[in-house]
Parts: structure tokens; C-alpha cells; sequence
């Protein structure tokens, strides 16, 4: 519930183009669910909207890092 709770806050803090709260929230969010890829996506793009490229590529390496291993699960199936 926590992490929902922050994750969508973090996005609506992006959507108004608030990109400190944005980037505290997925922090938080990443932190409770680290496998949670669209929560690193969305960190990236926060970071990056305030000039932190080096660690946005990170959060997006993770994103894209999950994204491959949950297609690989699913076509497994």
C-alpha cells in the first residue's frame, strides 16, 4: 500500500513538473520495490529533467535490465 501510495504520488509530482518531490518519491518508491521497472523509468526521467544524466542512465539501465528479465519470465510461460 506504501509504495502505491508513493510511486503515484511521484507521478503526479512529475505531470505538474515538480521534480524534486518527484525524484524523493522514486527514490522511495525504488526503494520499497526495487524490481519495479516503470518506478526506475519514471525516477530516470525526474533525474534527467534536472540535468542528472549519469544518474538517470542508471535507473533507466535498471528499467530496461527488469523489463528484459520480466519478458524472458513471461515467454517461459
Amino acid at each position: 500500500m506504501l509504495f502505491k501510495a508513493v510511486y503515484n504520488r511521484g507521478k503526479s509530482y512529475l505531470a505538474m513538473n515538480k521534480m524534486d518531490e518527484a525524484t524523493a518519491d522514486f527514490d522511495k518508491a525504488t526503494s520499497i520495490r526495487p524490481k519495479h521497472a516503470k518506478a526506475h523509468q519514471l525516477f530516470g526521467d525526474a533525474l534527467c529533467a534536472l540535468g542528472k544524466e549519469e544518474e538517470a542512465e542508471i535507473h533507466w539501465a535498471i528499467a530496461k535490465q527488469l523489463q528484459n528479465l520480466k519478458r524472458k519470465s513471461d515467454n517461459q510461460r
